[in-house]
């Protein structure tokens, strides 16, 4: 039977793409645990995010913000309009489009969201200096854009489809 000191050597051994899945994975599964009680997914969180920093952006605006097919946006927008936390509006200036706005119960919804985000970057980093923890986020922003990933986007909008 291996010791936990056996684990932790293992670890140390292994290659920084598998520490990177590994630790992703684990953040990914408690990322959405954190969330289910507030009834919001990943991908939801992105898009009320987006919109807080935008209000009145177009719902086409967003696939190509998180390169997702059109289809999925307006699939993650309608759920998001019935449950009253987003609302489409006509705009002005273009009939055919809509410009998206968070409702009063979004914003209280996102500061929610926030708070919850930022417990689990502490839950996540609590081993962590902030030295290490800021390093740790760069070295990791720097895989990321040579990765192509986008900071808007998330790899739970990947249309199986597109893939």
């Amino acid at each position: 039977m291996a010791s936990q000191s056996d684990d932790r050597d293992r670890l140390r051994q292994s290659g920084v793409a598998y520490l990177m899945s590994v630790v992703g994975i684990q953040s990914s599964k408690r990322w959405q645990a954190r969330l289910e009680p507030l009834g919001i997914d990943p991908r939801e969180m992105v898009v009320l995010r987006m919109v807080a920093a935008e209000p009145g952006r177009t719902q086409r605006s967003l696939g190509p913000a998180l390169d997702v097919p059109p289809s999925r946006i307006v699939a993650v927008i309608d759920a998001l309009e019935a449950r009253g936390l987003v609302e489409r509006r006509a705009r002005p200036d273009d009939r055919r489009a809509n410009a998206l706005h968070l409702t009063r119960r979004g914003k209280s919804t996102l500061s929610k969201l926030m708070n919850v985000s930022r417990e689990h970057e502490q839950a996540m980093t609590e081993g962590l200096s902030r030295a290490e923890s800021a390093t740790l986020g760069r070295l990791l922003s720097k895989v990321a854009r040579h990765e192509g990933l986008s900071h808007g986007g998330h790899p739970g909008f990947v249309d199986e489809d597109h893939a």
